[in-house]
């Protein structure tokens, strides 16, 4: 159960709160065992998993894309810093923004997480199908808010699958 935080209390039930930040909380009593919490998270995770998607939408939809906002970017929050740049690029702690897109950031910066999120799952993709001795027939990213990702095998041991690109928007301690 990593990357939950867990805290116990003096309740009576079990749940799970999901925070704006994309954090999963589980509130339980204190004299529950860990397995069962465990059992409880686990018949929650595709609740919890639409709970995050829905929530790095709206953290996405929220942004006013101005300098020093905070953006989330493979688990690391940058500092906006719009400029004459050609293309967004992360440098420094900073993410490096086209001043002249900022009016369409929202839909810039979705296509720019698309683009890095082929870059970096293609590249975890390709490393560990050789590894495993598989073959993958090819990676598609969905902006769907029912499922993070969708992978699944087929005959001849061949992986295919559907990705959404939210969770490159999103904090490492999800």
């Amino acid at each position: 159960m990593e990357n939950i935080r867990i805290i116990r209390s003096q309740r009576k039930s079990i749940a799970i709160v999901v925070l704006s930040t994309g954090i999963v909380e589980v509130r339980a009593p204190k004299y529950v065992p860990q397995f069962v919490i465990k059992a409880f998270v686990n018949s929650k995770k595709d609740w919890i998993k639409e709970r995050q998607e829905h929530v790095a939408k709206n953290i996405l939809s929220s942004k006013k894309f101005v300098n020093g906002e905070r953006i989330m970017f493979l688990g690391e929050a940058y500092s906006l810093l719009l400029g004459n740049y050609i293309h967004i690029e992360v440098k420094d702690g900073y993410l490096l923004f086209p001043l002249a897109l900022a009016t369409r950031g929202k839909e810039v910066l979705e296509k720019w997480y698309i683009k890095q999120a082929r870059l970096v799952i293609r590249e975890q993709v390709e490393y560990y199908s050789k590894e495993m001795g598989l073959s993958y027939n090819g990676i598609s990213f969905s902006d769907t808010s029912s499922k993070w990702e969708h992978v699944h095998m087929i005959t001849g041991f061949n992986l295919t699958g559907d990705l959404s690109w939210h969770l490159f928007s999103l904090s490492d301690t999800l």
